[in-house]
């Protein structure tokens, strides 16, 4: 088997770590090509491996394509103009693309290069809820596959914990036709007024960077922590607050508080747990308090993380044979 990744985006990169470390302890053949900003994360988190290599924007990816056999091609689903190359040079080589959506959220925009939609052969989910949404987006339910997310098949639960509250920073939805109502900066504003002005229940609050913008701090930090969310342990917190990421939906199946904080209502809910009725989504402070007051999240505490078996579900998917 001979694998070939294209990977635009950090989170892509977060989701398919195991799997390629699964892929490096086999020795199967497989090249990885990243975008600078992923290996520089990739190296500040210690991950890199041999199969790792940086890539020029300016190349065009279906020379990697023609220096050897490919079994499969895996993309980052990120509405890349390289991905778009790949998808076509691959489809006229008669080799397998299969694109990776590693949240809930954007569905086709990520096939929208200018204004061409353009499909992979195979478009890879990480559950039901996912697939439906997918399908209602327009997605073509012949190439929807559910291959369930290795990151999160990784967490461990890990309930309670000091009351000490994080924030995950987001930056500004790169889909320009989504309302920005529900910025990460509005959400920050919502939760630094509770904290400050409220009776809090939690006594610490960390601020903890996006990965894509990991220098960035907000304006207003006095009695702020800041620390990367990488940096932390499921020990150090027990209230976790964002928009919407899937570092949020790892915190839920730790058994985490978590709450999505989305100021001023907008029209469309941007985080797939609230969307599900799993947690609270807060559009005001007087909804905070109640929701602070009432728990959060509406998690039933199992060891049977339902994403453990995601890296041989995926490495059958690619390997050629659909996994049901």
């Amino acid at each position: 088997m001979s694998l070939l990744f294209i990977i635009n985006e950090v989170g892509c990169l977060n989701y398919l770590q195991p799997y390629l470390l699964f892929l490096e302890s086999k020795g199967i053949d497989h090249l990885v090509v990243v975008k600078k900003k992923v290996l520089s994360y990739a190296e500040a988190r210690g991950f890199t491996t041999k199969s790792m290599v940086p890539i020029d924007e300016k190349l065009r990816v279906c020379q990697l394509i023609n220096v050897g056999k490919l079994d499969a091609c895996i993309l980052s689903g990120c509405a890349e103009d390289i991905e778009f190359e790949v998808i076509k040079s691959c489809s006229v080589s008669g080799i397998t693309t299969y694109s990776i959506i590693d949240a809930w959220v954007n569905y086709k925009w990520r096939f929208t290069f200018a204004d061409e939609v353009l499909f992979p052969d195979f478009i890879l989910l990480p559950d039901a809820f996912a697939y439906s949404e997918a399908a209602m987006e327009g997605l073509p339910v012949d190439k929807l596959i559910i291959a369930g997310h290795p990151a999160l098949g990784k967490v461990i639960v890990s309930p309670g914990g000091p009351p000490t509250a994080i924030f995950l920073d987001q930056p500004d939805p790169r889909d320009q036709s989504v309302d920005h109502s529900h910025s990460s900066q509005k959400a920050w504003n919502l939760l630094l007024s509770y904290h400050r002005k409220e009776d809090a229940i939690f006594s610490r609050l960390i601020f903890c960077p996006h990965p894509d913008r990991p220098n960035f701090k907000p304006l207003d930090k006095q009695g702020i922590d800041i620390i990367p969310y990488s940096r932390l342990s499921p020990e150090d917190y027990r209230f976790v607050f964002g928009v919407s990421s899937t570092a949020m939906v790892e915190a839920y199946l730790m058994g985490k508080r978590v709450f999505s904080l989305q100021p001023e209502q907008p029209e469309r809910n941007f985080d797939p747990l609230s969307r599900q009725g799993k947690i609270s989504r807060v559009t005001s402070l007087k909804d905070l308090r109640i929701s602070l007051q009432n728990g959060g999240s509406k998690v039933t505490i199992s060891d049977q993380n339902p994403f453990k078996n995601s890296v041989f579900k995926i490495h059958s998917i690619v390997g050629g044979a659909r996994y049901d």
